[in-house]
């Protein structure tokens, strides 16, 4: 071997290298991103799931206290629709209400 073929094979080395180290470094960023993603999608279904159970609780004193974990899913399901669709289903929207008419239900007794 001459040293052009050791200079070719060494650069061609390099280059197939840096190719995969990229390759793998823009993989990982997808990933992360995409976990960011869910991450911040939970917590933003956990806030809203804590707010609407506080709302629930303060109009009615006699309300025993309800857990979050009730409505995370439905929460989670709707911002997640918000998330990637932009608008919320039709099936969500009448959970919601349902929800709403049963709490509505229970604070305000006929």
């Amino acid at each position: 071997m001459d040293k052009k073929e050791i200079v070719v094979l060494l650069f061609s080395s390099a280059v197939i290298g840096a190719l995969f180290s990229a390759a793998i470094t823009a993989f990982a960023q997808w990933r992360e991103r995409v976990a960011r993603q869910k991450e911040l999608l939970l917590k933003v279904s956990v806030e809203l799931s804590k707010t609407y159970i506080d709302r629930i609780t303060s109009l009615s004193k006699t309300l025993a206290p309800v857990p979050e974990f009730s409505v995370l899913p439905l929460m989670h399901n709707m911002v997640q629709e918000i998330f990637e669709c932009g608008s919320v289903s039709v099936e969500n929207k009448q959970k919601m209400k349902d929800l709403a008419n049963m709490f509505n239900e229970a604070v305000n007794p006929e």
